[in-house]
């Protein structure tokens, strides 16, 4: 997915607090709930403010007499919090909504007795709903010139008061009214969202993130941070931050916490400066290149793309788009590899593919069996353009779940190949469908190794050539073809890091123009400065910034 790059770095101090639910020793000892489903929505207001909407369902197995919730910054307005509670489809006011004493940074929602009373049964289900607003979180985005936006992290509960995982969580952010282009809207780096669309209801652009069976330190490490980026024109105010703000605040934090924290204020230090580091590098390698328009809720994927054309939507790394293209080649008898050493030999045997982007790729092969680097580029940046016209009008998120269930189907389908014969026929049949696969080099020369038989007849490599009357294990089958893989990759041209940027350049070039470096596969990112507050709960924690 192809939105632009909002960088973000969330800054976490190191620090202790009481987790949620601990009214007193005693009765803390008797807490216990499951979490069936946490459901957040963060709406961006025109004035810069944001009403986040907690939904919680929860089922009860102890004492339980409130529930802190775990908020962005101190700059929450407690005049706005709401809360009802719902059992048994009947609604019920809470007792009290105040600042939290056991969360550092949060909201308690106090219960009346009449809800403990018809909650107190073990496995009694019911529903919180909760709202405030919080005027002090869009943030200034100064690696994306003109744009502001939100991050955040969910509130999660202590592990030893919820029983397992969070059946659901699921947030929103519903984009400022009047914003609907997508395709200028950025997300956390690292934390692309599952869906974009208009949401029907609110006719607002809103961004989804999605997960199942998730546990409080998932949600506690970061695993699910969220957030969005937008114009700043869309909203009336936001607030601008700085790395040296960041800094400072981190160091600030250190100091504060010095008589409880002293052994390990040298390695935290060191452990925000590798972070640092860490972000920086990831964001100056990072390109996308694919930027699909926006679908409309309900629309499917699109099913009937090639490989190549998946390849694109899940936003393989260019040099292996390349590579898939050329292997295709070489399976139908259309070019031979003479030499996989930097740069390619290859010999044309025919003028024209079944798809366009193969006759392109033909006319890109020199007199001299070398690829012509320009024509190359073009090739990929039309075939980039034709899969994102081929989208319009389907869902890009059901289309990308689609293709990577095909290739998840693939390698089952070589893995229980009940004979050698068919093991060989089947990878050689399903290898292009297999190299979608993120991690396609690591899983070639491992997820074989425990076949049922020994040895596998030689009929196909990789590039499609007879091989000799001898056999392999599977195993060295399967190595073998992401040696072809690799070798292809690297050698097709010289340099493919830098044509790819120059190909993102051509098809994502906002996004092309913040970074360089290699194009990494993936979404763009936040990674970058910004944030302006610490989360140094252990139990519920939601840090917000817009930065960069």
């Amino acid at each position: 997915m192809l939105p632009y790059s909002f960088v973000l770095i969330l800054v976490l101090a190191i620090g202790i607090c009481a987790c949620p639910f601990s009214n007193s020793a005693d009765a803390a000892q008797t807490y216990s709930f499951s979490v069936e489903y946490e459901r957040l929505d963060v709406f961006v207001l025109k004035d810069g403010s944001v009403d986040i909407d907690y939904s919680f369902n929860m089922t009860n197995y102890g004492y339980l007499d409130g529930v802190d919730i775990g908020l962005p910054n101190k700059y929450y307005d407690l005049d706005s919090a709401e809360a009802t509670i719902i059992v048994n489809g009947l609604e019920y006011a809470p007792a009290l909504i105040h600042e939290s004493p056991y969360v550092d940074i949060g909201v308690a929602v106090e219960f009346t007795s009449t809800v403990m009373a018809l909650i107190d049964s073990t496995g009694t289900p019911f529903r919180l709903d909760f709202h405030i607003n919080n005027p002090h979180m869009v943030y200034e985005n100064e690696l994306v010139e003109g744009t502001a936006g939100i991050a955040m992290r969910p509130t999660w509960f202590g592990s030893e008061y919820q029983v397992g995982p969070t059946g659901e969580l699921t947030a929103r952010v519903f984009f400022p009214d009047g914003f609907v282009n997508a395709s200028d809207a950025v997300y956390l780096e690292g934390q692309p969202w599952d869906e974009i669309d208009i949401d029907p209801t609110t006719g607002l652009l809103v961004a989804t993130w999605t997960a199942s069976n998730v546990y409080p330190a998932g949600i506690e490490s970061g695993e699910y941070d969220f957030g969005a980026g937008f114009p700043k024109e869309f909203v009336d105010s936001y607030v601008s931050y700085t790395i040296w703000d960041s800094i400072a605040d981190f160091f600030a934090s250190l100091v504060e916490l010095a008589c409880l924290c002293t052994p390990i204020l040298g390695i935290a230090g060191f452990m925000f400066l590798m972070y640092m580091i860490d972000r920086a590098s990831k964001a100056a390698k990072r390109k996308d290149y694919f930027n699909p328009t926006i679908g409309v809720i309900g629309s499917g994927p699109r099913r009937d793309l090639t490989a190549v054309e998946a390849a694109v939507v899940l936003e393989r790394p260019l040099e292996v788009v390349a590579t898939m293209i050329l292997f295709g080649l070489v399976k139908k008898g259309l070019v031979r590899i003479d030499s996989d050493q930097k740069p390619m030999k290859l010999t044309k045997l025919a003028a024209k593919g079944e798809h366009p982007y193969e006759t392109e790729y033909l006319k890109a092969i020199g007199p001299d069996g070398r690829l012509n680097r320009t024509h190359l580029e073009g090739t990929l940046v039309d075939l980039i353009k034709a899969t994102e016209m081929k989208l319009d009008g389907f869902n890009y998120r059901h289309t990308k779940t689609y293709y990577q269930e095909i290739c998840s189907v693939a390698w089952r389908q070589v893995k229980d190949a009940g004979t050698p014969e068919e093991f060989a026929s089947v990878l050689s049949d399903k290898h292009e469908w297999m190299m979608l696969d993120n991690h396609y080099e690591t899983q070639m020369r491992h997820y074989f190794f425990a076949m049922p038989y020994i040895y596998v007849p030689l009929t196909h490599f990789a590039y499609g050539n007879a091989a000799p009357a001898a056999h392999m294990s599977p195993h060295q089958l399967a190595s073998s073809y992401a040696t072809s893989v690799r070798n292809a990759s690297n050698n097709v041209v010289s340099n493919f890091k830098s044509m790819a940027n120059e190909v993102s350049g051509k098809t994502n070039p906002v996004a092309a123009s913040t970074y360089s470096g290699s194009y990494l596969k993936g979404g763009g990112g936040f990674g970058g400065v910004g944030g302006g507050c610490a989360c140094a709960c252990a139990c519920a924690c939601a840090c917000a910034g817009g930065g960069r």
